[in-house]
């Protein structure tokens, strides 16, 4: 600083090379200092602090319940990067139970109230045992592909009491790219059996185009026509060019 008017160091004339040395030596110092406090430190938990359910964003019906207008998913949770199997086994790696329990409190927090997520083996341990704990989320569950084909799975799912059950979109896409479309609306009829609301995931809007297999026939006034005008709980998770 000279007088009222900042100039930088390479302007200012006044500043005499020994100074310029003593300066880069006091910041030598100052990083060292501070390198040193880092190297100190305690190595993080992976915990997050205790939550405490926060303020509940905005909440939108749908079908009989009531979300939040915004919905955490699961991806980077349980490893599906749609990058490359080393992304997504780190991916998997590091949201060991214990932080999948911290984020799941994080987002109440953050006044959320719903998460979507695929099902696994997985998944369900960490469910089950976040709700054990007291916690207050809904869930949104994403079959697996081959649910389609082990439609007794569905017992299963349902030990996570979710709100709505989806068939997931690589399901969608099989059908849609072999012509067999009808084998949506069976599985579909399987979910509405179990009483939750159904779900139809999916990567290409044309799959939407035709009577959707979410009819009045399949989903029936129990299910989204009280939310959603009759139409089904639609997951648009990619759309493909």
């Amino acid at each position: 600083m000279n007088g009222m008017i900042e100039l930088e160091a390479i302007d200012d004339v006044s500043i005499e090379r020994r100074d310029l040395f003593r300066g880069a030596g006091t910041l030598a110092a100052f990083l060292a200092a501070a390198n040193r406090s880092a190297a100190q430190a305690t190595e993080p938990d992976g915990r997050m602090p205790e939550a405490k359910p926060g303020p509940v964003l905005p909440l939108v019906p749908f079908g009989k319940h009531r979300i939040t207008r915004l919905v955490a998913g699961a991806n980077p949770v349980y490893g599906y990067s749609h990058f490359n199997y080393v992304f997504s086994a780190h991916m998997g790696e590091y949201h060991t139970t214990e932080r999948v329990l911290s984020f799941l409190r994080e987002l109440e927090r953050a006044g959320l109230n719903t998460w979507q997520a695929s099902w696994s083996e997985r998944l369900e341990t960490d469910w089950l045992k976040y709700k054990d704990q007291g916690g207050k989320l809904q869930l949104l569950l994403l079959s697996r592909p081959n649910f389609n084909d082990q439609p007794e799975m569905l017992r299963r799912a349902m030990k996570l009491k979710p709100m709505g059950i989806a068939q997931h979109g690589v399901s969608t896409n099989r059908f849609w790219d072999a012509g067999q479309f009808d084998n949506c609306r069976d599985y579909l009829k399987h979910i509405r059996d179990t009483g939750v609301m159904v779900g139809l995931s999916c990567h290409n809007p044309l799959e939407l185009e035709p009577p959707l297999p979410g009819d009045s026939a399949i989903l029936g006034a129990a299910t989204w026509s009280n939310g959603l005008g009759g139409r089904p709980f639609v997951v648009l998770s990619e759309i493909s060019s």
